[in-house]
């Protein structure tokens, strides 16, 4: 049986981490004590050990006491006095607790602050960016199919068949083949549901938001059907989502008078600077993913805009001038209209109903897109969870993008 609590030994290791110049994140920590694992699990290792939750076998505490530069004996007998101290309440700051130092307290808030102002900067930059490209390839590409796809009447349906995937039936459920699948029912849908929106309405009276909403609710309300995504256009939402809630009262400074204050706020205040950090750490293997994703996807976005978009307008003023006009005009007036612009399917070229055909599989592309989920890759905990969903998001705007540049 130990002669320590696991309440001193945790005390002792944050107290001595936090104190060290360098690699002193419980991420890097984790890695120097030879912790295994994904960033995120070291950091929760280390995180439960510093709470008093858990206890390091043999091996581990070896390497926690080498990576705070002691010997398992000197960290032994440090948490040993800890104990005996904590039980008659002599325990006091001094010289060994630097974590509760006022001048060290300042140390880790602006550390804190500073990679809050990092991540904040980076996400705004590319969600800004997203969002840039996401509304101009709606505007020129998506509202405006929208508009003009349910004038062709009696269009052929694709078959069930297409919803076939035999890889997913065969078992898999890698990445690859979910985003298959995903694409075939986003394609699926959209054929099926391309003349009315979900609100009843003839999906070209709908504009803005409206439509936008309409078109992201052809998904459903499958796994990767994004609920913030279809409240908002598809647009990626900044707010709270850089930094998980703990950490924003710090960004704030908050509790900045905390460091000044007594000895007991002054520890109160570095366990929550604990909590900011493991919660830093947690987030950043999700940050990292999204500094990967979100150029990829605003760059398909970009193209979607400019090349679809392009093409769209071509295909448009084939089909005759009332057509065009029909697109310009504004939403509530084309019921007025809407019976004389309209043709039906066996009426078109060849080469049009192709078309319908390859700008159907482009909206499937870009509503996918729009669904990734991208404040569950950033604010989930569970590694596996995260990795699983970044996996079929990175899975999903590779085949997105190939289809989109197959077809324009």
């Amino acid at each position: 049986m130990s002669e320590y609590t696991r309440e001193a030994l945790g005390q002792i290791i944050r107290e001595r981490r936090t104190a060290k110049p360098d690699r002193n994140t419980q991420r890097e920590f984790g890695e120097d004590a030879g912790y295994r694992g994904g960033p995120g699990g070291r950091a929760v290792a280390i995180s439960r050990i510093e709470a008093g939750l858990t206890e390091p076998n043999d091996k581990n505490f070896a390497g926690v006491a080498a990576a705070l530069g002691m010997s398992p004996e000197q960290l032994r007998a440090e948490a040993q006095q800890r104990t005996l101290d904590l039980a008659n309440g002599s325990f006091s700051a001094g010289s060994n607790d630097r974590m509760a130092s006022p001048e060290h307290l300042r140390f880790r808030m602006r550390r804190i602050q500073g990679e809050v102002k990092r991540r904040t900067d980076i996400f705004s930059d590319l969600g800004n960016a997203f969002n840039d490209a996401q509304d101009r390839a709606q505007t020129n590409f998506l509202l405006k199919f929208i508009a003009v796809a349910p004038l062709i009447t009696s269009a052929v349906q694709p078959e069930p068949s297409l919803l076939e995937n035999h890889a997913v039936e065969a078992g898999d459920v890698g990445p690859k083949a979910t985003a298959d699948t995903q694409l075939r029912a986003a394609t699926f849908g959209v054929s099926q549901a391309i003349g009315t929106a979900s609100t009843g309405m003839s999906a070209g009276t709908l504009s803005g938001a409206a439509a936008s909403r309409a078109a992201l609710a052809w998904l459903g309300s499958g796994s990767f059907a994004s609920a913030r995504a279809a409240a908002s256009g598809g647009r990626v939402l900044l707010g709270g989502m850089v930094t998980p809630p703990g950490v924003l009262l710090l960004a704030l400074g908050g509790v900045a008078l905390m460091v000044k204050r007594s000895r007991k706020q002054q520890r109160e205040l570095s366990e929550k600077l604990d909590d900011a950090e493991a919660d830093l750490e947690l987030t950043e293997r999700g940050f990292e993913a999204l500094e990967e994703l979100l150029p990829v996807a605003t760059e398909t976005l970009a193209y979607i805009d400019t090349y679809a978009g392009h093409a769209l307008d071509r295909w448009v003023t084939g089909l005759g001038p009332e057509f065009q006009s029909w697109i310009e005009m504004p939403p509530d007036q084309r019921e007025t209209v809407a019976e004389s612009a309209t043709v039906e399917w066996e009426a078109l070229s060849e080469s049009s109903r192709e078309r319908y055909a390859d700008f159907i599989a482009i909206t499937a592309s870009q509503l996918s897109i729009a669904a990734i989920s991208v404040e569950s890759i950033l604010v989930t905990h569970d590694e596996s969870e995260r990795e699983r969903l970044v996996s079929e998001a990175r899975e999903v705007l590779t085949q997105a993008t190939a289809k989109v540049r197959e077809l324009v």
